[in-house]
């Protein structure tokens, strides 16, 4: 019978369907543990719990094992040869055994496990050809092989962006490990796992075969991440992910996928969206603080305050297209200059889009759609400014009782006709000195294009002479309104006027209807060229021009503009790109309009806000550091602007007049 089996082995293996025999029976002798292993092992472990707790000497390291595991090898190959193998068991000699044995065992006891095991997956066992188990074979069991030298390293490549001091307390960690006190030259990279910019290296000894994990940061940092730290920061400058991505391969640096940007996005958008909410009821707090002092309230004691409002586009009109797909309003407190209500219109949404111009009947993914506009862009800041007037009762419990706009009579109207507060509590519209006098100035410039009116040509000389007065044209409209405004009278606006209609006169050389405190008279050789234009009829469209600036004398007597509307306009400009990149497929053009609300309202310190929502703790050095310099220029711009005020000679000696008569 036992020779019945010999021979079927021999006639399988020769039909091929044996191709490496035994190799699996080499391996398990590789992986048995020899008397004198079994020792050194106990040994080793007596020493480990010895309790004084003294570290090995370098000669109890070479009694167990050398750097390379060299030694411990040359002890393995002793004791495998010494121990008798199936064929000297059974008496038969394997010939394929030895070949299959020299082609694997190359120097270095790494490299041999490495085939052995590749063999071992590939080539069944005795057992499973035979069907009978083999009694001469011992259990395999775990011993100290060395790690897999050969193999190749990881090589990372490019930059990385990493906590500085993270990464030395790391390598203190790394640089001095038990039980051989190996040290970080001894480790080697295995991979690297990156989620945006976040990267994690997987390190292992070449000695002892322990691994560590070294990151770019603390996971488990009190600070803001890396990926969150990027995206506010992209936000914070004005650009979007394409630019992020571009600055990436410019440092030779890896880039987060765009699905982790919009992810990213979400929660900064989500802390930003209450930082900027909470920072407005803390403004209206302010405002109704402020109004209440100055005995402003109507008769059911809510505060009545003065505010600011004004829109702006998401891309730039030039004065053609009025197309734009978002649009933001903002009402902006007088006396605090900070920003009370946004409102954001969107008449596109990229995912709904899609699903439409895909053909297909169903609704789009369930996703948080911004569309929410689907009138004229023209129509959005009226719209938006009049829900800020109906929800500020419910909001801040104010009353906006004067509105300081730039000449849109759109808002004017829509606030006539819905009446936030009632019939009894109309609002008054003031409007914007700065807008008043572009406009003043507009209509000129048309007058000095046209070659010929309906009398006749107009030379090109009286042309020119009246754009070489258009800026004085201009300051006789300031300077009336300076000394008016500052005039305690109750014919101010009666007297504004007056002035007003004599400007023109005065800027062309009649002096007959000059206020003493106007001019002094006509000057040596100066011409009067009114009955010059006159004659060419230029003065009748000059006139129909300062007529329209007459009308809102009771607005210019109060000499205010909408520049804190303004100053938030510019903020959002900023964080749009310039109004350069199209942030309105989804949710970004809100966001940014949000964070453009924090800028306004805490200036410098918009870094620390966002950061101490997200991790409810304070930021790092550098930017708190970042905060204060910024601050501290924006002081030293403010004083430099009141010890030395702009050049305004005609201003000036208005002043001193109005010091010498008080």
């Amino acid at each position: 019978m036992e020779e019945c089996k010999k021979h079927y082995r021999k006639t399988r293996y020769r039909r091929g369907y044996v191709k490496k025999k035994r190799v699996y029976n080499v391996q398990n002798l590789t992986r048995r543990k020899t008397s004198k292993q079994e020792e050194l092992e106990k040994e080793f472990q007596a020493s480990k719990a010895d309790s004084t707790g003294k570290k090995n000497t370098e000669k109890e390291r070479d009694a167990y094992a050398e750097p390379g595991c060299n030694h411990l090898q040359e002890k393995f190959n002793q004791d495998v040869a010494e121990t008798p193998s199936n064929d000297e068991a059974t008496g038969e000699k394997d010939e394929t055994q030895s070949p299959a044995r020299d082609a694997n065992a190359e120097p270095g006891c790494s490299h041999w496990p490495e085939k052995s095991t590749k063999n071992e997956a590939e080539t069944p066992s005795n057992d499973e050809v035979t069907g009978e188990k083999d009694e001469t074979r011992s259990p395999a069991r775990t011993t100290f092989l060395s790690p897999n030298a050969d193999k190749s390293c990881y090589q990372p490549k490019g930059r990385r962006i990493f906590d500085i001091e993270y990464l030395f307390q790391s390598l203190k960690e790394m640089g001095n490990h038990k039980p051989f006190g190996c040290t970080v030259s001894d480790m080697e990279i295995l991979d690297e796992r990156r989620n945006g910019y976040f990267s994690s290296f997987r390190f292992k000894c070449k000695i002892c075969g322990i691994e560590k994990t070294l990151s770019n940061e603390n996971p488990n940092r009190e600070k803001l991440p890396i990926n969150q730290a990027m995206v506010t920061s992209t936000i914070c400058i004005g650009q979007g992910y394409s630019q992020m991505a571009e600055m990436s391969a410019v440092l030779d640096m890896p880039c987060m996928s765009n699905s982790t940007y919009q992810k990213t996005q979400q929660i900064i958008s989500s802390a930003v969206h209450d930082v900027a909410w909470d920072l407005m009821k803390k403004a209206s707090e302010q405002e109704a603080e402020l109004a209440i002092q100055a005995g402003e309230i109507d008769k059911n004691g809510v505060p009545l305050i003065t505010v600011v409002a004004d829109g702006s586009w998401g891309r730039r009109s030039y004065k053609t297209n009025y197309n734009s797909l978002s649009g933001v309003a903002c009402i902006v407190g007088y006396r605090t200059k900070k920003v009370l209500f946004i409102g954001v219109r969107n008449k596109y949404c990229s995912i709904c889009a899609k699903a439409a111009s895909s053909g297909r009947s169903n609704q789009p993914k369930e996703h948080l759609c911004f569309k929410n506009w689907a009138s004229s862009s023209t129509a959005m800041e009226s719209d938006i400014i009049v829900e800020g007037f109906k929800k500020s009762i419910e909001m801040h419990n104010l009353k906006y009782h004067r509105l300081i706009g730039d000449g849109d009579s759109s808002i004017t109207k829509k606030l006539a006709i819905n009446l936030p507060y009632g019939i009894d509590f109309p609002v008054q519209k003031i409007e914007c000195v700065n807008h008043l006098l572009r406009n003043y100035c507009n209509r000129i410039r048309v007058i000095i294009k046209k070659t010929k009116n309906e009398f006749g040509r107009i030379p090109p000389l009286l042309r020119k002479r009246v754009g070489d007065r258009l800026m004085r044209l201009r300051t006789a409209v300031t300077s009336a309104i300076f000394f008016r405004s500052n005039e305690k009278s109750p014919e101010s606006v009666k007297n504004l006027e007056k002035d007003l209609k004599n400007g023109p006169c005065h800027v062309f050389g009649d002096h007959s209807g000059c206020a003493e405190y106007f001019c002094k008279g006509a000057k040596e050789g100066e011409m009067n060229l009114v009955p010059e234009l006159k004659e060419k009829r230029i003065w009748d469209e000059l006139m129909a021009a300062n007529t329209l600036l007459v009308r809102h004398s009771p607005s210019l007597i109060m000499n205010v503009t909408n520049n804190y509307a303004e100053t938030y306009n510019a903020y959002v400009a900023k964080y749009i790109g310039g109004k350069r990149v199209n942030f309105a497929l989804r949710g970004a053009y809100q966001l940014r309009c949000e964070v453009a609300a924090t800028a306004c309202n805490v200036g410098p310190n918009i870094h620390s806000v966002i950061h101490k929502k997200i991790t409810d703790k304070s930021p790092g050095y550098f930017t708190k550091r970042f905060a204060v310099s910024r601050s501290r220029g924006s002081e030293i711009r403010c004083k430099r602007r009141l010890e030395m005020p702009p050049n305004r000679s005609k201003n000036s000696e208005l002043q001193v007049q109005m010091n010498i008569t008080a």
